[in-house]
C-alpha cells in the first residue's frame, strides 16, 4: 500500500499557493474550471506534478532573492567591519592571528598584512601576557564570551591599556577552532563602555544576516563618537592634524590649522599641497625628500620643515606621519600632525649663543674651569691647562678625572665620582693634591656644581692652585705657635717663685736625707733598715723633683700642634698642681670640682694647659686688692647636653670695667705694668682652633668668670 507524503505545517502555505497559480494557469489556457474533488484518478497525478512543479519554481525565485539579500547584507557588513573604530582580530588557539581589521592594525602600529600568523601576545607587555593567554584558554573552553583587560605595546613602543573581549566561533568545515577577539581601547571610561557594547556585538557574530541592522546603527554610533572624540582631542591637543592624497592635496585639516598658520580647514582641504606651506628657499629640496618617503611607505617622526602662515611669517613645525591604505591595501596617501616648535627653536638658539657665551667666559677666565661628565673630562680653559702643564686643553677631553689628582687624592676622587653618579650628597668644596704632567705635586682647592648644557647634564669646577696659601698658612701657623710659647713662658715666669719653691722642697729633703745618711755612715754600726728608708725617700724626692722639670719642659717646649684624646678633668688638675704654691703663697682659697663622667676631647695637651695657666694667673692678679680672707678661686668643669664640655674659672677680685670687658681678646691690650696684651688673644685662637668657644663676664655679687667649650671627640664609625 503506497504512504501517504506528510507535508510540514511550513509547507502548507507554500502548497496553496501553487494550487492557486495551477489552478490560474488551466484557466489562463482554456481548461475548464472543475472541482479537485471531482477529478478522475487518471487526472489527479498530472495535476499533481503541475502543482509540484509551480512550487519549486516559485521556491527557485524565493531562495534567488534571499541569496542576492544575503550577499548584499554580507557586503555592507564587511565594509562596516574593515573600518569600524574597534580592532578585530581571528585567532586560533595559539593567539595566532588569522585576520585582523584596519583599526586592529592600526592599534598595533603594524601593516595588516604583516599580522597574519603572528601571535597577538606578542604585542603585549610581559606583565600582560600569563592573563591574556589564561584568557585564550578560557575562550576555547566554553561557549560564552569571555573579557579580559591588558597592555599592548606598539609598533613604535607606546602602550596602550587595552580590553579584549571574545567570543568562540563556528568553524566551517569543524577542522580548526577559532575565535573572534575585538579589542579597544579603555583610556577612557566611555570608550571602555563602548568596546563592551561592541563586544557584546561581537558575541553574536553568527548571527551577521539577522543582526544587520541594529549592527550598522552601533556601528555608525561609534563611528560618530570616535569622530567626535577625535576631532576634540585633535583641538585640545594643539597640533595640526592632517591627511594628504598620493599626490600631497590636503583631504582633511584639523582646526587647530588655524591657531598654527592661520588657515582654516576649508582652505586648505582640496587647494592646496603640503609643499605649498614650505618655505620657498627649502621647498623643493623638502619635496623631493617627502614623495621619496612616499614611495617607501615609510613612516617618518619629528620631521622638521620651516612652513609660512597665511600672514607670511615663519613657523618651524616638527611632522610625522604614518601611510594611509584603503580596504584592499592600496597606498592612498598620509596622515600625520604637525608641532608647532617655533618658540622651541628660538629658546634653543639662545641657549646655544649663551652656552657660547658661557665657554667664551670660561676660556678667558683667570680661574682653572674644567667641564666633566661622568667622571671624565670634557673641557678644560686655557688656565686649566697651563696649571696642569698640559698641551691643549684637547688632551684633558676624555682623560678620566682621578689621573689628574697625585695618588694620595685619587681614592676621594673616585669615590666622589661614585656617589655622583648614584645620586648621593657630594661636598661642593675640597681640598686635594695635584698632578702635572711632569709628575709634581700642588696643593688645590676645588669648588664644583652641576650645570645644564645643551647636550644634558655636566659638572663645572673652578680650580685654584693653593701653594701660596698653603705656605702663607704655614708660616702664619708657625707664628702663632711662637707667640703661644712666647705666652707660655711669659706664664710661667709670673709663677716662677711658686715652681722654684715647688723644686726646692723635694731637693732640700734630697739634701737632708743625704747628710743623714752620711752620718749613719760615719758610725760603726750601721742601721741597714734605717739606711733603706733614707734611699727610699730620696728617690721619691728625686722623682717627685723630676716631675716638676719634666712638667716644665712640656711647657717651655716648641712644637706643632698635637692632637690627642685628653681626659679633660685630668688635664685640669695637672695644671693645678703647677700652681699649688702660688695660690698658697698668694693666700687664694682654691675649690674644684669635676663632672663625672666627661667624654674624651681631642686635643693639643700644653695648649690647654696653656689657656688654664693664663686664666688662674690673670684670676690671682685681679684678686690682689681683695683682702687675704676673702681669696676665692673656683674652677669646674662641666660635661654639656650637647656633647661638650665646659672649663670655667671664677674668682673674687675686682671685676671687669664695662669699657675693658670689651677689648680683653683684642691683641696687645693690657691692664697689666709689665703685660704684653696677648694673653687672653692666644687663649681664643687656642681654643678657636679646637673648635671651642671662650668667653669671660662679670660675676652677680663679685668677680669675674672666664670659661671655655670643646667638642667631645668624635666617636668611630664601626
Amino acid at each position: 500500500m503506497r504512504k501517504k507524503s506528510k507535508i510540514s505545517a511550513d509547507a502548507v502555505e507554500p502548497r496553496r499557493r501553487a494550487e492557486a497559480r495551477t489552478r490560474e494557469r488551466l484557466n489562463n489556457a482554456g481548461s475548464k474550471a472543475r472541482n479537485l474533488g471531482s477529478r478522475t484518478e487518471a487526472q489527479r497525478p498530472l495535476h499533481e506534478l503541475q502543482v509540484r512543479r509551480t512550487e519549486l519554481e516559485m521556491q527557485n525565485v524565493e531562495l534567488q532573492k534571499a541569496r542576492d539579500e544575503a550577499k548584499a547584507s554580507l557586503a555592507k557588513y564587511t565594509h562596516l567591519y574593515e573600518f569600524a573604530p574597534v580592532g578585530y582580530f581571528s585567532l586560533d588557539e595559539q593567539g595566532r592571528i588569522l585576520e585582523a581589521n584596519l583599526a586592529g592594525a592600526a592599534l598595533l602600529g603594524v601593516e595588516r598584512s604583516k599580522l597574519v600568523s603572528r601571535r597577538l601576545q606578542r604585542f603585549l607587555a610581559p606583565p600582560s601576557r600569563p592573563g591574556f593567554l589564561a584568557f585564550l584558554a578560557r575562550v576555547f573552553g566554553s561557549a560564552g564570551k569571555q573579557v579580559c583587560e591588558g597592555q599592548l605595546l606598539k609598533a613604535d613602543g607606546a602602550a596602550v591599556l587595552a580590553g579584549f573581549h571574545a567570543a568562540l566561533a563556528d568553524s566551517l568545515d569543524g577542522s580548526q577552532k577559532w575565535c573572534r577577539v575585538a579589542v579597544s581601547d579603555l583610556s577612557a571610561f566611555n570608550r571602555a563602555k563602548e568596546a563592551q557594547r561592541r563586544t557584546k556585538a561581537l558575541s553574536v557574530a553568527n548571527l551577521w544576516l539577522r543582526r544587520e541592522f541594529i549592527l550598522r546603527q552601533e556601528v555608525e554610533e561609534a563611528l560618530r563618537q570616535n569622530e567626535e572624540r577625535f576631532n576634540q582631542v585633535a583641538e585640545a591637543s594643539g597640533k595640526f592634524i592632517w591627511e594628504v592624497d598620493a599626490k600631497g592635496l590636503y583631504t582633511y585639516a584639523s582646526v587647530s590649522v588655524k591657531t598654527i598658520l592661520g588657515y582654516t580647514p576649508r582652505e586648505l582641504v582640496g587647494k592646496k599641497h603640503f609643499y605649498d606651506l614650505l618655505v620657498p628657499s627649502v621647498r623643493e629640496q623638502l619635496k623631493e625628500g617627502v614623495f621619496r618617503t612616499f614611495a617607501e611607505r615609510k613612516i617618518f617622526r619629528d620631521f622638521p620643515n620651516p612652513k609660512v602662515s597665511k600672514s607670511g611669517k615663519t613657523v618651524h613645525v616638527e611632522t610625522s606621519g604614518v601611510p594611509a591604505l584603503d580596504p584592499t591595501g592600496k597606498f592612498i596617501g598620509y596622515r600625520g600632525a604637525d608641532t608647532d616648535v617655533t618658540e622651541r627653536k628660538r629658546a634653543e638658539e639662545a641657549l646655544a649663543g649663551s652656552e657660547l657665551r658661557f665657554r667664551t667666559l670660561i676660556e678667558q677666565a683667570p680661574i682653572a674651569i674644567s667641564i666633566s661628565r661622568n667622571g671624565f673630562g670634557v673641557y678644560a680653559n686655557r688656565k686649566l691647562a697651563q696649571m696642569c702643564g698640559l698641551q691643549g686643553a684637547g688632551e684633558w677631553s676624555g682623560r678620566p678625572i682621578p689621573e689628574f689628582f697625585a695618588p694620595q687624592s685619587r681614592d676621594e676622587s673616585k669615590e666622589r665620582t661614585r656617589r655622583r653618579l648614584l645620586g648621593l650628597p657630594v661636598p661642593d668644596e675640597f681640598d686635594a693634591i695635584g698632578l702635572r704632567t711632569d709628575g709634581s705635586q700642588f696643593p688645590i682647592r676645588v669648588v664644583v656644581a652641576q650645570v645644564q648644557l645643551a647636550d644634558g647634564m655636566a659638572n663645572i669646577a673652578f680650580i685654584t692652585d693653593v701653594t701660596e696659601r698653603k705656605q702663607a698658612e704655614l708660616e702664619s701657623q708657625r707664628s702663632r705657635a711662637e707667640i703661644a710659647h712666647l705666652s707660655r713662658t711669659a706664664t710661667l715666669g709670673e709663677l716662677s717663685g711658686s715652681l722654684a719653691h715647688e723644686l726646692n722642697q723635694p731637693l732640700a729633703a734630697i739634701l737632708a736625707n743625704a747628710q743623714a745618711g752620711q752620718r749613719f755612715l760615719a758610725d760603726d754600726h750601721v742601721d741597714l733598715n734605717e739606711m733603706r728608708d733614707i734611699l727610699k725617700d730620696i728617690v721619691m724626692d728625686t722623682q717627685r723633683a723630676g716631675e716638676v722639670i719634666r712638667r716644665l719642659r712640656q711647657l717651655l717646649k716648641k712644637g706643632e700642634l698635637n692632637r690627642l684624646p685628653l681626659d679633660l678633668n685630668e688635664v685640669v688638675q695637672a695644671t693645678l698642681r703647677l700652681v699649688r704654691n702660688d695660690l698658697l703663697i698668694h693666700n687664694i682659697t682654691l675649690q674644684a670640682e669635676y663632672a663625672p663622667e666627661m667624654p674624651v676631647i681631642e686635643g693639643d695637651r700644653v695648649q690647654l694647659q696653656q689657656v688654664l695657666l693664663n686664666l688662674i694667673v690673670n684670676a690671682t692678679d685681679a684678686m690682689a686688692q681683695t683682702s687675704p680672707a676673702e681669696r676665692r678661686l673656683f674652677v669646674r668643669t662641666e660635661h654639656l647636653k650637647k656633647d661638650g664640655v665646659c672649663v670655667s674659672v671664677s674668682d673674687s677680685g675686682r671685676g671687669m670695667p664695662p669699657d675693658i670687658a670689651k677689648r680683653i681678646f683684642d691683641p696687645f691690650f693690657t691692664t697689666k705694668h709689665t703685660g704684653m696684651g696677648l694673653g687672653l688673644k692666644v687663649c681664643r685662637t687656642i681654643i678657636t682652633a679646637h673648635g671651642g668657644q671662650i668667653n669671660g663676664t662679670n660675676n652677680p655679687e663679685q668677680g669675674a668668670t672666664f670659661l671655655f667649650t670643646l667638642p667631645a671627640a668624635k666617636k668611630e664609625q664601626p
